[in-house]
């Protein structure tokens, strides 16, 4: 129970709302503790989440971009709006993922069929551009 309360403390007091370092500041691993976190709109921008389970995460509008993805479990995760440009990932992590026409992709990866995903489970029809 100290444990927490000094874990807490250090939490609280800290002046950053950087998610990396208020999860090392807490002691959690965010390789092995984000998995069905909602970590939607923060800043992981350059993060080392290499071999991350982020399944099932909410990392909807999320600043990924330079990320270092690879390898990372992306299943079932919600990255609608999420900027992925210039993350480091597969087409294959893609494809377990969640996401919607707003979720920036790195150059070379494309949307996944199964995208735009519909938070009740089912896929919008896309609109064919002219």
């Amino acid at each position: 129970m100290d444990n927490l309360r000094v874990m807490i403390s250090r939490v609280i007091d800290s002046d950053t709302d950087d998610l990396m370092q208020l999860l090392a500041l807490a002691d959690l691993d965010a390789k092995e503790d984000l998995a069905g976190l909602d970590v939607s709109r923060q800043n992981l921008q350059q993060a080392d989440l290499s071999g991350a389970d982020l399944s099932g995460a909410n990392l909807s509008g999320a600043n990924l971009s330079g990320a270092n993805l690879s390898g990372a479990d992306l299943s079932r995760a919600f990255l609608s709006g999420a900027n992925l440009s210039g993350a480091y990932l597969l087409q294959a992590q893609i494809d377990t993922a969640r996401g919607d026409i707003n979720t920036q992709l790195p150059e070379g990866l494309i949307q996944p069929t199964h995208w735009p995903y519909d938070p009740d489970g089912e896929t919008k029809n896309r609109k064919a551009t002219a």
